[in-house]
């Protein structure tokens, strides 16, 4: 008896799997002079098989994404922090100040690179805020019209200037590289048109089953529109799926379009898809639209340095990290003393324990991590916030993380500007707080 799968068409030309199980029936003479056999569609057999490989992928990668990220977000502080530092020190010379940005920018993409593997892994530590779209929309293209082949023409449409969602700022950015990436990726040898437009919509109950069941209420619309090459009919419901790709080796890893869909479906939102080949394709991307109370701040990316008065201890074993960020803190205007160790930081607090206002610790400490030393430092200074800095917080639980008294977290690797926002954000609270005791 012998078994075969094969790969066959139906007279519509749809493809379809089929397993043949035949054997040959044998004469007096035991001589095989007939075969029977019996064919039966596995179709979706083969589908369930190849997303169970899928599975295992992705849970391959993010046992990867878990053991490389954290040491290689600590690598990337340096990279990025150094650099800041440099640029801050080379203010006056604009040939220094162009290299260094182009450092800067490498740093970024790696770490958009490692967060991307989390995100895609759904490892990613996720932090939503009411953050405004259409600057970060403006952000990415600025990016891209940079990269871009010049016989590419960027329009953009920003019907509704002040529409806000409640997202994380990384996933959201990640979402629009990667749908203007592949845009212009689409166009990169006949050059053409990319359009970005941004509206306000309603949709009615009515009009669920049009939007694949997504909830009825006010949602953000953005469409990114190409005049490339298009998607063939047969490939436009695999586009989403993971590691499938149709750029060549080298182009795409397959992770982006996935990673797209996975973060838009967190949001409770919907993306679609109309393309034509030789004509070019359209994303839309719908999401919940929130509108923020009038004392709610609105958050925006990357904002400028802030500086500020105030004794901070920095706590981390990489050595490197406490180099930069003691220095960015300092030209901040912050006193500023560094430690490699939870004990050390320990010894220093309980010598005198009102000389700091802020902690800022790493999570991933031999000997003593980052919540055991917050929970040792709480005994000493009840009231000194700390925030907790970390490449990699899966299984790190909200409460575990409340019950450490910790103020707020933040990912490495950071930028200064992120630095200088959560530390004038812990003192501020700090200080309000001690006003009203």
């Amino acid at each position: 008896m012998r078994t075969l799968e094969l790969e066959m068409c139906k007279k519509d030309g749809t493809a379809v799997w089929v397993e043949i199980v035949a054997r040959f029936l044998r004469d007096e003479k035991f001589s095989p002079d007939r075969i029977l056999g019996t064919s039966r569609d596995i179709t979706q057999r083969k589908r369930l098989e190849e997303r169970m490989k899928q599975t295992q992928k992705m849970e391959a990668l993010g046992t990867l994404a878990g053991g490389i990220a954290h040491d290689f977000n600590n690598i990337l502080s340096s990279i990025i922090g150094f650099t800041e530092l440099a640029k801050l020190d080379l203010s006056d010379n604009p040939e220094a100040l162009g290299s260094l940005d182009q450092v800067m920018t490498a740093g970024l993409r790696a770490r958009d690179l490692v967060q991307h593997i989390l995100t895609f892994s759904r490892k990613a530590d996720v932090q939503h805020q009411v953050i405004k779209i259409v600057p970060l929309v403006k952000e990415c293209l600025k990016f891209i019209k940079a990269s871009a082949p010049p016989d590419i023409a960027i329009r953009k449409k920003m019907m509704e200037k002040d529409v806000a969602v409640l997202a994380d700022p990384t996933q959201i950015h990640q979402m629009i590289m990667n749908l203007l990436t592949n845009a212009v990726h689409a166009m990169k040898e006949t050059g053409g048109t990319l359009d970005v437009t941004i509206t306000s919509m309603v949709i009615h109950t009515d009009e669920i089953l049009q939007t694949q069941n997504i909830s009825s209420g006010r949602y953000v619309k953005i469409l990114i529109s190409d005049t490339g090459c298009g998607i063939p009919e047969a490939l436009a419901e695999k586009i989403f799926e993971p590691f499938f790709t149709t750029k060549r080796r080298g182009e795409g890893t397959g992770m982006g379009l996935s990673t797209v869909y996975g973060i838009v479906k967190d949001l409770k939102g919907d993306i679609s898809v109309y393309s034509e080949p030789g004509k070019g394709t359209t994303f839309q991307v719908l999401i919940p639209e929130k509108r923020p109370d009038a004392d709610q701040e609105i958050t925006l990316t990357r904002a400028a340095l802030i500086t500020g008065k105030g004794s901070i201890l920095v706590v981390d074993d990489e050595p490197s990290i406490v180099a930069w960020t003691s220095k960015v803190l300092a030209k901040l205007g912050y006193g500023v003393a560094g430690v490699s160790g939870g004990q050390k930081a320990l010894d220093m607090l309980a010598q005198d324990p009102d000389r700091f206002d802020l902690v800022i610790t790493d999570l991933a400490m031999p000997k003593m991590d980052g919540l055991a030393l917050s929970q040792q430092i709480k005994r000493i200074c009840p009231d000194i916030p700390i925030i907790l800095c970390t490449g990699f917080s899966e299984g790190l639980k909200t409460d575990l993380v409340a019950n450490c008294h910790i103020f707020a977290m933040i990912m490495k690797p950071m930028i200064a500007s992120e630095l200088s926002a959560i530390v004038n954000k812990a003192l501020k609270t700090c200080r309000q707080k001690e006003k009203t005791q």
